[in-house]
């Protein structure tokens, strides 16, 4: 049941989102669509009105023909035309035609008027992009309802309900291939044969071969007699285990907060170990060996530093024989 809900809610939103984006698609397309056709339809009722006004003269030369009349003396008895003032029959005739000019100056500055605004609807009809705006907001919805008989608002909501569906149904599919067709493995017991040292392991094993050759061997202050062994039993008893090891055992403690440098510990454990006449090893061998026991290192201020120890600054512990 719930799967059913999680299902349905999925898919209302993956309608919802096809549909917007479809909607954003197809209203910027008829959004140029519909700009061309008002400026194409205000330019056309412009021209209409321009042409009912007929061919006409300029507004200077109306203006021109005014300005004559008014220097006209019949202009000044009359008093600019007052009715009252016309009685002569040449005064009337000239009163007419001043009027006329006036309302053709009227008509002159409706038709330059109408000739700007013509020339700014031109322009810019002329500087959209015909290939955009003439093109079909939404050609497969159009092309589909012309097949079905359907409107194109019809097919564009079945088409946002099969993609959501196709959505859902793979998004299904690909979850149910992905876990149904697990096959579960049974994971081997492994055998002793089977088992391999860990990399840690080897690379301690190989260091302490390497630090278990002393350089000199201690002998005592007199001969030794043939049945008594002239190897030190102390010594031979600490080297079998790992130099290192008892280096920090030995000559460095836990302590919080402490810490100390690489390269100091490191000078600490050659002195040490040529000391305890042991060829100490390599640095890289040394603080991979610290990792390996556990001792933690950071980096910092330009030095690499041992962190949570300190040296105990003890003295190698050898074992010597007395002669």
């Amino acid at each position: 049941m719930l799967f059913i809900i999680f299902s349905l809610y999925s898919l209302t939103s993956a309608l919802g989102l096809y549909s917007l984006s479809r909607a954003n698609s197809v209203g910027t397309a008829q959004s140029g669509k519909l700009t061309y056709t008002l400026a194409k339809e205000n330019r056309d009722t412009i021209k209409s009105r321009l042409d009912k006004l007929g061919q006409t003269r300029t507004v200077g030369e109306v203006e021109g023909d005014i300005a004559a009349g008014k220097a006209n003396k019949r202009y000044a008895t009359t008093k600019g035309c007052t009715p009252a003032e016309i009685t002569a029959t040449k005064s009337r005739t000239f009163c007419d035609q001043y009027a006329r000019l006036n309302g053709e100056l009227a008509t002159a500055k409706e038709a330059d008027d109408l000739r700007n605004k013509l020339l700014a609807a031109t322009a810019k009809i002329g500087g959209m992009d015909l290939s955009k705006v003439l093109r079909s907001a939404d050609p497969q919805s159009e092309a589909l309802a012309k097949l079905s008989g359907f409107s194109p608002e019809n097919i564009r909501s079945a088409l946002a309900a099969l993609v959501a569906i196709l959505i859902e149904l793979g998004s299904g599919l690909g979850l149910w291939v992905a876990t149904g067709g697990a096959v579960s493995v049974k994971k081997p017991k492994e055998t002793k044969q089977s088992a391999k040292p860990q990399p840690g392991a080897e690379v301690l094993n190989e260091i302490r071969e390497t630090l278990n050759q002393p350089k000199r061997r201690l002998k005592s202050r007199s001969t030794p007699s043939p049945s008594r062994p002239t190897d030190t039993p102390g010594l031979g008893r600490q080297l079998q285990t790992c130099p290192i090891e008892q280096f920090a055992a030995s000559n460095m403690k836990r302590k919080r907060r402490a810490e100390v440098t690489a390269k100091e510990l490191y000078q600490a454990f050659r002195n040490w170990a040529e000391a305890a006449g042991i060829e100490p090893p390599k640095q890289t061998a040394f603080g991979r060996t610290m990792s390996e026991l556990g001792y933690r290192k950071e980096r910092r201020g330009g030095a690499v530093r041992y962190l949570g120890v300190e040296l105990a600054l003890a003295k190698p512990h050898l074992a010597v024989v007395n002669g």
